[in-house]
C-alpha cells in the first residue's frame, strides 16, 4: 500500500501506535499537534514543528519572504491554540544550489520579520542544500499547568466558539486557482490574509488565561476537519448552528454557483482562527477577555452526546479538506 492511499492522518495514527508514549508528556502522541512537558514545578515546556514545502505550500503569486512568514506563523499558531508564550525558534532550511542569493535573503527577511511580530527569535538551526526548497521550524513556548489549553476536554453541554471571521482564505484559493474575478479591494485583502496570515497568539493567551477553555485547536487544517478532530478525541458529537462568514465574502461568492457553506467548510484551511469549547458559565468572562484585545468571536453551536459533526438541520458535516499525501478533499483508502 502506498502512503498516497492513507494520508496524512492515517499515518499520524500508525506513527503513534508504533512510537513509545513519554510518560510525562500530556497532551498525547497522535492526539494533538504539540507536545508538552514539565521543566520546574508547574512550568511547562511546550514544543512544536511544522514544515513548508514549496512545491505543496507556495501559493501561486506569493513571495519568498511570505512564504516565510508563513512557515513562522503556522508554528506560532499551534503553540498560540495550547495558550502558550513562545520561547524560541529553531530553523532547518534546504535549498537548492541554483536559487539565487535574492532568494535566500528574501527567507531570511521572512522568517525575521514574522518571528519579531510575535516576540520570538530564531536562535539557530541547520541549512543544507536539497532538491527542493522546505522551511521545518521547531517552536519552544512555556506556560504553566494550569493554563494549557489541548485538544481533549470538551463535555456535552460546551460551546463551541471561533475566534474572527472566516471565508477570507477560502476565497482567496478560488481567485487564485479558478480565476474568481472579485471586486480589486477585496481582493487584495484575501490575498493577503492568504500570503501572510497571522497567528492569535494575544487571543490563545487571553482564553488560557481565563481557565475556563476546555478545549482548543487552531483551523489552519480547514473547519471541516478541524470540527471532526475535536468531535473525535472528546468522543462527543458537534452541533453546529452558525459560521461566521464575512459579508463581503458571502456576496463574491454569490456571483458563482457555490455553496458559501461549504466554501468555508471544504475549500480553505491555512486560516488560523482558534476553534474552542467553554462551559456556558465561561461565556463571560471569555466575552471580557477578548473585548479587551478588540477581538471578536461567535459562538457556533454546542457539544452533545453521540459522535460526528452535524448542523442543526441534520446535515453532516464530512471530515473533508487538505491533507497531505491526499489530493484535496480525497478520503483516504480504508
Amino acid at each position: 500500500m502506498k502512503l498516497s492511499d492513507l494520508g496524512e492522518r492515517k499515518l499520524i495514527e500508525i506513527a503513534s501506535s508504533i512510537l513509545e508514549q513519554d510518560p510525562d508528556e500530556i497532551l498525547g502522541l497522535g492526539v494533538d499537534d504539540a507536545a508538552a512537558k514539565p521543566i520546574c514545578e508547574d512550568l511547562y515546556l511546550v514544543m512544536h514543528t511544522d514544515v513548508v514545502v514549496e512545491s505543496t505550500d507556495r501559493l501561486p503569486g506569493q513571495s519568498y519572504r511570505d512564504l516565510a512568514w508563513k512557515a513562522v506563523t503556522a508554528n506560532i499558531s499551534d503553540i498560540a491554540a495550547k495558550g502558550a508564550k513562545p520561547y524560541a525558534l529553531l530553523s532547518a532550511i534546504g535549498i537548492p544550489g541554483i536559487y539565487s542569493l535574492e532568494v535566500f535573503e528574501e527567507l531570511m527577511a521572512g522568517l525575521r520579520d514574522s518571528s519579531s511580530t510575535y516576540g520570538c527569535y530564531i536562535v539557530g538551526g541547520d541549512l543544507s542544500s536539497s532538491r527542493e526548497l522546505f522551511i521545518a521550524l521547531a517552536i519552544l513556548g512555556l506556560t504553566h499547568r494550569d493554563r494549557i489549553m489541548g485538544r481533549r476536554g470538551a463535555k456535552p453541554g460546551d460551546l463551541v466558539c471561533i475566534t474572527g471571521e472566516i471565508g477570507y482564505t477560502s476565497l482567496a484559493y478560488r481567485v487564485l486557482f479558478d480565476e474568481w474575478c472579485i471586486d480589486s479591494d477585496l481582493r487584495r485583502i484575501v490575498l493577503d490574509r492568504a500570503y501572510r496570515p497571522i497567528a492569535r497568539l494575544k487571543e490563545g493567551l487571553a482564553l488560557a488565561s481565563t481557565g475556563v477553555v476546555s478545549s482548543c485547536m487552531d483551523i489552519s487544517d480547514g473547519l471541516a476537519i478541524s470540527l471532526n478532530t475535536l468531535s473525535e478525541v472528546n468522543n462527543v458529537s458537534i452541533i453546529i448552528d452558525h459560521i461566521p462568514i464575512p459579508r463581503e465574502v458571502l456576496e463574491a461568492v454569490g456571483r458563482y454557483s457555490v455553496d458559501p457553506i461549504d466554501l468555508v467548510l471544504y475549500g480553505g484551511g491555512e486560516e488560523y482562527e482558534l476553534l474552542f469549547t467553554v462551559k456556558p458559565d465561561g461565556l463571560k468572562l471569555v466575552e471580557d477577555k477578548l473585548s479587551s484585545l478588540k477581538s471578536s468571536f461567535t459562538v457556533i453551536g454546542r457539544v452533545s452526546e453521540g459522535a460526528g459533526v452535524y448542523f442543526t438541520s441534520g446535515r453532516r458535516v464530512e471530515a473533508r479538506g487538505w491533507q497531505h499525501f491526499l489530493d484535496w478533499g480525497s478520503k483516504p483508502t480504508s
